[in-house]
């Protein structure tokens, strides 16, 4: 799927290298669900895909942030702007799929991801008005903590091909704690792929945001 929060039992005695794709005899097949060519991805949606090369890409952005605010890395490829920081880590071409494994180091903050601009978030409710907002007193704590996802051992897990929705991590400071340290940590696993005629016996789905967006 496009986004992945690995369980604890899956990840337990492995380390991260181990949750990623790759090519042969790896975890090398992909399929992307119809819903892809529907939102305008042609080229991959309802389709599969071998990864015949892939090569790791560690990066980080870190950010201090006051008591009761909050800072948006957009993981798309924007320039900073403001409190919207440009992290710029999706493709620039198709054929390449990117899977991005995010942590964070300790602190005493909150991350709410998801993609802001349809109020499409992961930690929602099927309530239509139960979703994560830093405004309201309640719902912000519909988010990740930094222990959920640690840095040294992450357990997001999110897909980004060329022209993708961006992917928005906000990053909120909780109230009386001053001012705090963020730290995001990615590993971005560059992935180069070549179409299957055939449907592979073993493959992982690669869902569109809005087929695992927290309104279902």
């Amino acid at each position: 799927m496009s986004y992945e929060l690995l369980s604890t039992l899956q990840v337990t005695g492995v380390g991260w290298r181990n949750k990623i794709h790759g090519p042969r005899p790896g975890r090398c097949n992909l399929y992307f669900t119809p819903e892809w060519a529907k939102r305008g991805y042609e080229w991959c949606g309802g389709k599969y895909f071998e990864i015949v090369r892939s090569i790791i890409v560690p990066y980080s952005r870190t950010a201090i942030i006051p008591a009761d605010d909050y800072i948006d890395f957009n993981l798309s490829n924007v320039d900073d702007r403001g409190a919207v920081k440009g992290v710029k880590l999706y493709p620039e071409a198709q054929g390449r799929v990117h899977e991005i494994l995010i942590g964070f180091k300790p602190g005493d903050y909150l991350i709410i991801p998801g993609i802001p601009s349809g109020k499409e978030f992961l930690l929602a409710l099927s309530d239509t008005t139960m979703y994560p907002d830093i405004a309201d007193a309640d719902r912000k704590y519909m988010a990740f903590q930094p222990e959920d996802s640690p840095e040294e051992d992450p357990n997001i897990n999110l897909w980004a091909i060329k022209d993708y929705d961006a992917w928005t991590l906000r990053c909120y400071v909780l109230d009386g704690v001053g001012h705090e340290k963020i730290t995001v940590s990615f590993k971005v696993v560059k992935h180069e792929v070549k179409e299957l005629v055939k449907p592979p016996e073993t493959f992982t789905e690669v869902k569109h945001h809005s087929e695992i967006a927290g309104l279902w």
